[in-house]
């Protein structure tokens, strides 16, 4: 049986269940991972009770009715992804007159967990998260019913890397009265909308399905950057943060996140453009459960990297059903595993730039290294069940990238300077540094540094990916001038020669803090300087 992870003390009391492990918390309810004591089989058990101050009796009444309601709407619909309710019981002890709606257990976990622990999915894997989901709104919204709350949070996961969509307690329902929508997870609600409706159809704008929309654009957004999307004059286009994202899906979510709620896709249109875009590939779990559950995995990577052997049931999970139209996802290209050679071991780190003379302020910037994967048409090998793209020295400059770099806005430039800069260290295109560093500049005495240290032992770095988050402009920011302060994290890489010979491998760093001075010339920004955290 597994471990309570939380005091004894504050174990709920459940008639009929055993309590085993706390699997979450929200706002009014914790959840909680119990066996039935009949016959051992185990459930999600949502417990009701809030935080009750003042007027108790009265909290717990109202505590009980947004149960009662939940359960009414959950127990008239019917998903192979919704999850389901089995039975609603009383709790005991201090709780007692509060509901424990007793539910499916998902052992994968929410999305919330997976993309914290991977910082970010592939492309095949957004694809099997985002088309149940889209089927489940869809599916509600033909049923008269708005979710309200799709988020990280409310996507689970069976032990087959099946997504599951929970918490229908803020859903809102064609023909109730008042029913608020001004509710949801910061970054996932649709903020352009009002909670009131507007003119037009009176039932469809009350339940506002276009939120939902918006809600599912973002959740990919999120699982392929880790980060939920900015506003719309602020975000970035989604290739300068995953430039291998298909055209098609880009411009899917690109599309569910339009400020103008009627010019969005419906659910069902937005889950047939993403499933079509990509292949599903299986979602990969097994760092993100609790340890009890990873004998359980069907979509778990062994040691040494490669995927486990997929079993028929989860054959079966993954073949998701077309929305529209039968769609045949497109086969997975096959990858040729090579042995790494052994080359020599050379003495360019990262780390190591203090000691070539490197300043205090660019030692940020040569920290801040990544590598962009090419686009198609590259070729490609596997190194420890990694596919790493093989770089091409003829690769140009995408034109998203450079007319990201004649942004007005900083912060959608910034994005493109670190893409450009990975190309240049990632593909042994040292060149394309000139449009990254102003003239002259500290940011530019770096990069010759590196460059120089990088040419002489012919190395880039393969697979390496850094991803930006928290980036904001520092005050008001002239027309040729910003600071930008941002946080960015790298993943692990290959330190690779000239004939792709793999001669290190490096471990993912740790998250910086870093500011930048960008200029402005002739239209184009540039890094002048890169500075720590102020």
């Amino acid at each position: 049986m597994e471990t309570t992870d939380a005091p004894a003390t504050s174990v709920p009391r459940i008639p009929g269940y055993t309590p085993s492990r706390h699997l979450g918390s929200g706002g009014s309810s914790a959840v909680w991972l119990a066996s039935r004591d009949k016959d051992g089989a185990r459930f999600a058990i949502k417990c009701v009770t809030g935080a009750l101050q003042g007027d108790q009796r009265s909290q717990r009444g109202a505590n009980r009715e947004t149960a009662l309601r939940e359960v009414r709407i959950l127990s008239a619909l019917r998903h192979e992804h919704l999850i389901r309710i089995h039975d609603v019981v009383e709790l005991g002890g201090e709780a007692r007159g509060s509901l424990g709606l007793v539910m499916d257990f998902a052992a994968g976990g929410s999305l919330t967990n997976l993309v914290k622990a991977r910082r970010q999915l592939s492309v095949g894997e957004t694809v099997t998260v985002l088309t149940p989901v889209a089927q489940v709104l869809a599916y509600l919204h033909a049923q008269g019913t708005a979710h309200g709350d799709i988020s990280p949070g409310n996507v689970l996961f069976t032990a087959q890397g099946k997504p599951l969509v929970t918490d229908l307690g803020v859903a809102g329902v064609v023909g109730e009265e008042n029913q608020s929508l001004d509710v949801g997870t910061d970054g996932f609600v649709d903020t352009s909308v009002s909670a009131q409706g507007g003119p037009g159809d009176g039932a469809r704008e009350a339940l506002q399905p276009e939120r939902d929309v918006y809600s599912l654009a973002a959740l990919g957004w999120y699982c392929l950057t880790g980060m939920a999307p900015e506003i719309a004059k602020h975000r970035p286009p989604l290739p300068l943060l995953v430039p291998d994202v298909p055209k098609g899906l880009a411009a899917a979510l690109e599309a569910g996140l339009d400020p103008d709620p009627r010019a969005r896709p419906t659910a069902r249109e937005l889950g047939t453009a993403v499933y079509r875009s990509a292949a599903a590939q299986p979602v990969d779990l097994a760092g993100s459960v609790h340890s009890s559950v990873i004998p359980e995995l069907l979509t778990r990577r062994q040691a040494g990297g490669r995927p486990q052997r997929r079993s028929p049931l989860a054959s079966a999970v993954l073949r998701l059903r077309p929305l529209r139209t039968v769609m045949t996802p497109r086969p997975e290209r096959r990858t040729r595993k090579r042995k790494p050679q052994r080359g020599p071991r050379i003495a360019i780190r990262v780390g190591l730039l203090v000691a070539a003379g490197v300043s205090v302020g660019a030692v940020g910037w040569a920290f801040w290294l990544g590598v962009q994967e090419p686009a198609s048409g590259s070729t490609s090998v596997v190194i420890s069940g990694t596919a790493i793209q093989a770089p091409q020295a003829d690769q140009p400059i995408p034109d998203t990238h450079l007319e990201a770099l004649r942004s007005e806005d900083p912060i959608i430039a910034v994005h493109a300077l670190s893409a450009v800069r990975d190309m240049a260290l990632g593909l042994d295109r040292l060149e394309l540094l000139a449009n990254v560093n102003a003239a002259g500049s500290p940011a530019q005495a770096a990069d010759e540094t590196l460059k120089q240290q990088l040419g002489a032992e012919g190395i880039h770095f393969a697979g390496l990916t850094t991803s930006l988050s928290s980036v904001s402009v520092l005050g008001p920011h002239e027309v040729d001038r910003a600071v930008v302060a941002l946080t960015a994290t790298t993943s692990g890489y290959e330190e690779r020669d000239r004939s792709d010979r793999l001669v290190k491998s490096q471990p993912a760093g740790e998250a910086q803090q870093l500011r930048l001075v960008l200029v402005r010339l002739a239209g184009q920004w540039s890094i002048s300087e890169i500075l720590g955290p102020g």
